[in-house]
């Protein structure tokens, strides 16, 4: 994907212990119905320490949710998904990052097609935090 047809999130602010972490989603502004739209959600480690993040599953796991333009949760990767209760830690150093790509097919979790609108898209990095780590709400416009 070139970044020239790309929108990003604006980072999320984190716990003081976290707060070198960047959380970012990057996926198109607008999208033609019924096509497969590409999303890329990332953690950085903006400082210059090392941060231990306390991770859900065997291997680090992120979540994409989509919301209507009412704030209605339509679609999540992960819904209905078991995940592992047990804590892993991960350290993260300074420069690096974990990635996501997904691409959703633009219905909801019934597997209903969406109409178009106006949507919001997360990424979530599952935590010992309830709910994890969001990214910031990226607006995705659907057109016909």
């Amino acid at each position: 994907m070139s970044s020239a047809s790309l929108g990003r999130s604006r980072p999320t602010k984190l716990p003081p212990q976290l707060g070198q972490l960047r959380l970012t989603l990057e996926a198109p502004a607008t999208a033609r119905s019924g096509r497969p739209v590409p999303l890329v959600f990332s953690v950085r480690n903006a400082g210059k320490t090392s941060v231990t993040l306390q991770l859900l599953g065997r291997t680090p796991t992120a979540d994409f949710v989509v919301e209507d333009s009412a704030g209605r949760r339509i679609w999540s990767l992960l819904r209905g998904q078991t995940m592992l209760g047990a804590l892993r830690l991960h350290p993260l150093g300074p420069g690096q990052r974990l990635e996501w790509r997904h691409r959703w097919d633009q219905r909801t979790d019934g597997g209903e097609p969406v109409p178009p609108g106006q949507y919001l898209v997360r990424g979530v990095l599952l935590t010992d935090t309830p709910g994890g780590l969001s990214s910031p709400p990226f607006r995705l416009l659907i057109t016909r």
